[in-house]
């Protein structure tokens, strides 16, 4: 899942099988969550590819229900959902990290251990 205020893009692919061309139109997102590029074309024979951008900021799931109009009487509904997850971290076996105090140029160093329980990275390598 993407971070709050990361967008994240996919594609989708409109494919033309016919002999005449396919126009197609979708639905702007009232909201602004989705948002889908180009809104409209038209396919004379091959395909279109489509990008979808989803945007958030509060951590929850969003769905979305775009019209997608063929030759302007034929609407197709695409059903879009994402989730923004906030990350979260995990201290095993302690509940805190306590730093003691130090003069000027001292320095201490301390070993913990951190679990990520989200499902978003939050590093890759050595944190």
């Amino acid at each position: 899942p993407p971070l709050p205020d990361s967008p994240v893009y996919r594609t989708l692919v409109i494919r033309n099988t016919g002999n005449t061309p396919l126009k197609y139109s979708f639905e702007e997102d009232p909201l602004g969550l989705f948002i889908v590029k180009p809104m409209s074309g038209l396919i004379r024979d091959g395909l279109a590819i489509i990008t979808v951008r989803f945007l958030a900021n509060l951590p929850k799931t969003y769905e979305y229900k775009v019209k997608c109009t063929l030759n302007t009487k034929h609407p197709v509904i695409l059903t879009l959902t994402a989730a923004v997850e906030t990350p979260t971290i995990n201290l095993p076996h302690q509940d805190s990290i306590c730093f003691i105090p130090l003069s000027v140029d001292d320095s201490s160093s301390q070993m913990f251990g951190i679990q990520n329980t989200s499902d978003n990275q939050l590093w890759s390598g050595r944190p």
